[in-house]
């Protein structure tokens, strides 16, 4: 009867701690971090996309120039995978949280303490401020390259012929570049063919004020006889090092910013999964 009495008792006594709710302050302390946990982890989600998207719109662009370096796909490639990883880990955290998930938490704790992710972007912001100069170097011999082939690669031409619309440029340093590749390249046709029709003046680097575009012809002057006047002054690589250089220090303190909310979510996370273990379980209020 007494082992009866005591065993009822335990029971008694186990169902009322088991039932027993946190003070109102530590409940009121979790709703505050989750739902502050929630927002960084949606706000993380929508920083992943953006990069996504802005990944595969970057590439969709690069497409179209085809007679570019393969190589300058690579920047994209990751750009596109830090915005796909950023994307999967703040889903998890975002599952996590609404659904009070810790393995999902877990998993956003241990992706977001994924430190050579980190030192990626950090590295990255890093050399974008201090190799500038070999950056504009790596521009220079591709452009080069492209103007050497100008006149034998119809993609290289048509690439070429875009860029100098867009930016409204004429060779690499300036029109004068054209004379030294034509040169090259009617030494390369055999006397009297008929590619030496291709050695031309680019009608994409023709001028005339007030006179519409599609009207603008100088290309049926010799290079070397094409009248300054005529013809587009800024070389295109300083135009797109302008253009770069314009936007350098936005990139660079967007790739520092996207790092420093990440150290804070590792900090955040860790003290989420912290009060969670010592709850035990999530208090549903």
């Amino acid at each position: 009867m007494a082992d009866h009495t005591t065993r009822s008792q335990g029971k008694h006594r186990y169902k009322t701690i088991k039932s027993k709710r946190q003070p109102l302050c530590a409940r009121t302390s979790y709703s505050c971090h989750k739902l502050c946990l929630f927002l960084y982890t949606l706000c993380y989600l929508v920083i992943g996309l953006a990069l996504l998207g802005i990944g595969i719109y970057v590439e969709v662009e690069r497409r179209e120039y085809t007679g570019l370096e393969k190589s300058l796909s690579l920047p994209v490639a990751i750009l596109i995978f830090i915005g796909l990883f950023i994307s999967i880990n703040g889903l998890c955290g975002l599952v996590g949280t609404v659904e009070e998930n810790i393995s999902l938490l877990k998993l956003f704790l241990i992706l977001s303490v994924d430190l050579p992710l980190l030192l990626q972007q950090i590295a990255t912001a890093i050399l974008i401020y201090v190799n500038g100069i070999e950056i504009s170097d790596l521009i220079s011999s591709k452009l080069a390259l492209v103007l050497n082939d100008f006149n034998r690669n119809p993609d290289l031409r048509s690439t070429m012929d875009s860029v100098q619309n867009k930016y409204s440029c004429c060779g690499i340093s300036s029109w004068h570049d054209y004379v030294e590749y034509a040169e090259a390249c009617r030494e390369r046709c055999p006397y009297g063919n008929t590619c030496n029709n291709q050695c031309i003046f680019p009608k994409s680097c023709c001028s005339m004020p007030n006179v519409p575009q599609s009207a603008i012809n100088c290309t049926s002057n010799k290079v070397s006889e094409v009248p300054p006047s005529m013809t587009i002054k800024n070389g295109c690589f300083y135009a797109f090092v302008d253009w770069l250089s314009d936007r350098m220090d936005l990139i660079g303190a967007t790739t520092l910013g996207l790092a420093l909310p990440q150290v804070a979510g590792i900090i955040w996370a860790y003290l989420i999964m912290k009060i969670s273990f010592r709850f035990k379980i999530f208090h549903r209020l």
